[in-house]
This record gives C-alpha cells, structure tokens and sequence, in this order.
C-alpha cells in the first residue's frame, strides 16, 4: 500500500498495522510506502513507526512523490 502525504504519521500506523495484521492473517507478505515531502514530517513520521514497532513494515520516503514514484515500480502497490 503506498500513502501520499504523511503529515505526522497517524495514518501511517494505523493503516500500516491494520496492512500488516491482515496479511499476517492471510499468510501473506506486506509493506507500507509512505510519502512525505516536508523533511520535518517525514522525520516524525519515522518517529511515529519506530514507537508504534512497525520499522520493518513501513518505508518513509521523503521528497516530492512524483521525483520518488520510481521507488514503486514493480513492486505490488495498492
């Protein structure tokens, strides 16, 4: 799943364990994209999912989306 605009990482966690909970569930694999432009968001946001336990199941990218959508490809994004 990719986000684009984290702000300050709410939803991160919260889709990212939801993601992660539900692949877990279903025997499958799972990674959470997260987008932010602001340097200073993008590090709470890595902040937030270090607190939250979720390192290994989230990706901050930090930057415009459109210079960083490159990172996707193929990989399986929702």
């Amino acid at each position: 799943m990719a986000e684009i605009g984290a702000y300050t990482g709410y939803s991160t966690v919260r889709f990212a364990s939801k993601q992660r909970d539900t692949a877990e569930a279903a025997g499958i694999e799972s990674h959470y994209y997260s987008f932010e432009f602001s340097p200073e968001f993008a590090t709470r946001v890595r902040e937030m999912v270090n607190f939250a336990g979720l390192d290994e199941q989230v990706t901050v990218i930090e930057g415009a989306f459109s210079d960083q959508l490159r990172i996707l490809k193929g990989k399986p994004v929702d």
